[in-house]
């Protein structure tokens, strides 16, 4: 994908070109659209997560702190499995993925690396001010995540700031 902000389109990896009047950025912690605003943004948390299937299925939500530095590990019951994680700091990644497995043993569950799926947080990297011109950053692309789960943006905190953001387009 490549934007042109003074022509105010953008060219997809396929050749097509579409116009814009209002970009929204959109995109998740890589967000391209982000770096048009801050060209220095790099995200800085990583979490690793798999499903592992299991009967029985307890009803509690487990949260373990003491996991890795700068994170931490879960265990969250499925309909008919747990998801199990760890996050961090992306300092920790070359060590996270060891982290996993020693957590998972830790807790008596298993552990299975084809599984893994992972995921880039911009952890406590919101953007003050998420409209430049006519572009406008969301969710994950503005860093609009709870500082402590690393969960997404609230649509309360969204609708508290509309104000801000409608008149920002003005």
């Amino acid at each position: 994908m490549e934007v042109n902000q003074e022509e105010h389109t953008v060219v997809l990896s396929s050749g097509e070109v579409l116009s814009y009047r209002y970009l929204i950025g959109a995109d998740g912690a890589n967000s391209q659209i982000r770096k048009l605003v801050d060209s220095k943004y790099k995200p800085n948390a990583l979490c690793l997560e798999f499903d592992y299937s299991t009967y029985p299925i307890e009803d509690e939500i487990q949260v373990f702190f003491s996991v890795i530095n700068s994170g931490y590990g879960w265990c969250f019951p499925k309909k008919d499995k747990y998801a199990i994680g760890i996050g961090s700091d992306v300092k920790n990644s070359k060590i996270i993925r060891t982290k996993l497995q020693k957590f998972c043993n830790d807790i008596g569950k298993g552990f299975n690396e084809q599984k893994i799926s992972g995921a880039m947080i911009p952890f406590g990297k919101f953007v003050k001010k998420p409209v430049s011109e006519n572009i406008l950053l969301i969710g994950d692309a503005a860093g609009f995540v709870d500082p402590v789960t690393g969960e997404g943006l609230y649509l309360l905190f969204f609708l508290q700031n509309a104000h801000l953001i409608h008149s920002s387009l003005r």
